[in-house]
């Protein structure tokens, strides 16, 4: 087995891309296995869906059984496949010969770097493990946990820089070299299937591995040996410092997250009661204004409109457990303002407002000061029916506009006996309270 230290931290490939034939690839996640077969459809190429850049790559393979001459199964490394200047690293199964297999790599599209090596075994006959270890300085490839092959990086000759994906395929290699690399095709046990399962990529992809590579330049990591004992180069700091930046990179995401959760909940809230606070920033300011500036109803006469706590109970229309002005719904004893004649509501604070720029109801426009008047007019007429001495005679007029406490307490006592000498049985109409008579 090979050191584990010269491992990256590897995780399953969840998913894949299929380049072609489609129907003859099958991809299960859950078993992290994936099935290539030949037949007279041809075969079918598989790759990741992201490159990467550095790291080891590994699979369990099963090569198909029979007569596999002509064909060619691999799993192998590409910048991209079809690229005349790709890089490449591969294992390819040479279809005449199961006991062997082939590595090669590429660089910028040039190849010719073939080595053979002896298997030992028929790769048709059960799983093995294939490794490819791709780092900054040296590629390595493992079967069952041995190296068999090892590549240094030297100075002026070409190596892999390029990110890569993973890649597998199964295909008919038979007219290259007129079948002299893998055989002639002869297909008499088609349909052929190539089993693959584990197969494990790096943690990181090309940008996290690009952003190590640049940090392990920088510190000259190729020249700093840590470990003369196992004679390697300081890797285990190179997979300490990918766990690191994996780390922060992980744990700055989630901050965001939740930095962006709060902010939505709390602007959310803020919004909320912004159209009430208007309305009592636009309550202070009107009170500060000089008197002669009001265009609306004097202070003393808004103050009269009667008022009433809020229930639902009494508020069963949608409509009317809604404010007009600010939209707001109405809560539970919030105090409102009944509109005489129209019979409109409105928060008090809201209300009062608008009544000192505007003198008609903010729904249906009905002129407020005509209600003040009209009653006026009926509090003459009673006093000249006193005035008169017609104490017996009932009278409509006898209702009294309600205003607020401090008026009553301090208005004038003797209209309050006049009126108490005004007999009768008057109509009355909702939000004017009936005088009292002795």
């Amino acid at each position: 087995m090979a050191d584990p230290a010269l491992h990256q931290e590897t995780k399953p490939i969840n998913q894949i891309a299929i380049d072609y034939t489609p129907e003859a690839c099958t991809h299960c996640p859950e078993s992290n296995s994936i099935t290539l077969t030949y037949d007279r459809r041809g075969g079918s190429r598989w790759r990741s869906t992201t490159r990467f850049l550095y790291g080891t790559f590994s699979s369990l393979i099963q090569c198909p059984k029979g007569n596999t001459s002509g064909l060619n199964f691999n799993i192998y490394l590409s910048s991209l496949e079809g690229d005349k200047s790709q890089d490449e690293i591969d294992f390819e199964f040479i279809g005449k010969d199961k006991t062997i297999v082939q590595t090669n790599y590429y660089t910028t599209g040039t190849g010719n770097r073939e080595e053979i090596h002896e298997l030992g075994f028929d790769c048709s006959d059960g799983f093995h493990e294939y490794v490819i270890k791709w780092c900054p300085y040296f590629i390595e490839w493992l079967i069952d946990g041995k190296v068999v092959r090892k590549v240094d990086k030297r100075e002026g000759e070409g190596f892999p820089e390029k990110p890569m994906f993973l890649y597998a395929s199964i295909w008919d290699a038979s007219y290259i070299e007129d079948a002299r690399w893998t055989g002639p095709y002869v297909g008499c046990d088609a349909p052929y299937v190539c089993l693959y399962k584990d197969i494990r990529v790096p943690i990181g992809t090309a940008k996290i591995n690009g952003i190590i590579k640049t940090l392990k330049e920088e510190v000259s990591w190729k020249k700093t040996e840590i470990i003369p004992a196992k004679g390697r180069w300081g890797w285990e700091m190179f997979d300490a410092a990918m766990n690191l930046i994996t780390t922060v990179i992980g744990f700055g995401m989630s901050v965001t997250f939740i930095l962006f959760v709060c902010t939505r909940i709390i602007c959310g809230r803020l919004r909320g009661a912004e159209s009430r606070q208007m309305f009592e920033i636009e309550s202070r300011i009107d009170l500060e204004q000089p008197e002669h500036r009001i265009s609306g109803l004097e202070p003393v006469l808004v103050a009269a409109i009667p008022t009433l706590p809020f229930t639902r109970e009494a508020f069963n229309s949608a409509e009317d457990a809604q404010c007009s002005i600010c939209l707001g719904e109405y809560q539970e004893k919030e105090v409102l303002r009944i509109m005489p004649k129209c019979g409109h509501n409105f928060h008090l604070s809201c209300i009062d407002v608008w009544l000192r720029k505007q003198s008609t109801c903010p729904v249906c426009r009905f002129p407020i000061q005509d209600s003040f008047e009209a009653k006026h007019t009926r509090q003459t007429a009673i006093s000249m029916a006193q005035s008169i001495g017609s104490r017996d005679t009932p009278s409509e007029y006898s209702r009294q506009w309600p205003l607020p406490s401090y008026q009553r307490q301090e208005g004038n006592h003797s209209n309050e006996r006049h009126l108490e000498t005004v007999h009768g049985n008057p109509e009355i109409t909702p939000g004017e309270p009936q005088t009292s008579h002795s």
